[in-house]
């Protein structure tokens, strides 16, 4: 028999079948691409904080190491600067 649209309920059923099959495969694409997705996304989220890690690494080489350096320059300008301070009072 026909349906109102003029098709028979053999195609209905077959067009909400394929429909359905449409339907069914873009969810388990896109499920597909959310997975991959969120790997991506924990991976760069791990990185992130191994990058965060050696940044904090680096950074207290870094001020251990101007630390040492004032430590070191320090002393030495210290006896430097008496002498440089009486030379420069020598001259009018």
């Amino acid at each position: 028999s026909d349906t109102p649209w003029g098709a028979s309920s053999q195609q209905l059923k077959f067009t909400t079948s394929d429909s359905c099959d449409r339907i069914k495969d873009e969810f388990q694409f896109l499920q597909a691409q959310y997975h991959s997705l969120k790997l991506e996304c924990d991976k760069l989220a791990s990185e992130k904080s191994e990058m965060q890690r050696h940044y904090i690494m680096y950074y207290e080489m870094s001020y251990g190491l101007n630390i040492e350096m004032h430590k070191q320059v320090s002393p030495y300008l210290n006896s430097v600067i008496p002498i440089v301070d009486t030379n420069t009072n020598e001259f009018p």
